[in-house]
């Protein structure tokens, strides 16, 4: 997913990365990212836990807030 949000961002869109691998998504450098410390498959939070994507999509439009 990072280099596909590379490409978008190359034509103007803005992206950010959910991600719950750091090494791995950081290693194509994506624009923006929000690491969590979930298991893989859950980047947002765990199921069932409603401030867990609360928190992380907060986060991740933070980002994109300029």
């Amino acid at each position: 997913m990072s280099l596909v949000a590379r490409h978008l961002e190359a034509e103007g869109i803005p992206t950010v990365i959910l991600a719950c691998a750091r090494d791995i998504t950081a290693s194509v450098f994506p624009p923006r990212a929000v690491f969590s410390h979930y298991p893989l498959g859950n980047p947002a939070g765990r199921p069932g836990d409603p401030a867990d994507p609360r928190a992380v999509i907060g986060a991740a439009l933070r980002l994109l807030d300029v």
